[in-house]
C-alpha cells in the first residue's frame, strides 16, 4: 500500500497509475489526515443472475394494465374529480 499526498497526486500521476496497475492500493493524505483510498478495478466480470433480473423486471411492470378503450373515460373522470363537472 502506498501513501500519496494531494500535491504528489497532482505531480506524480504516473506513479499512482503504475501502482494501481500492479494491484496496489493508494491512500491519499491531506494535512496529515487520510482522506481516502483508491483501489484498483477488479478485472473479473460480474456473473449474470437470471433470477435477479426477473425480479427487477417484475418490479418495473405496472400493477394493473388499463385497456386502451378505457383511457378516455378514466382521463375524463380524473378531470371531473379535479376541476368539477363540465359546464353545458
Amino acid at each position: 500500500m502506498q501513501y500519496m499526498s494531494t500535491t504528489e497526486l497532482r505531480n506524480k500521476m504516473a506513479v499512482m497509475v503504475a501502482a494501481l496497475k500492479q494491484g496496489q492500493r493508494v491512500k491519499i493524505i491531506h494535512r496529515s489526515e487520510i482522506l481516502g483510498t483508491i483501489l484498483p478495478e477488479s478485472s473479473e466480470p460480474k456473473k449474470f443472475d437470471a433470477e435477479k433480473a426477473k425480479k427487477a423486471l417484475a418490479k418495473m411492470e405496472p400493477r394493473k394494465l388499463i385497456p386502451i378503450k378505457d383511457y378516455d373515460k378514466i382521463y375524463r373522470d380524473n378531470l371531473e374529480e379535479k376541476y368539477g363537472k363540465r359546464v353545458p
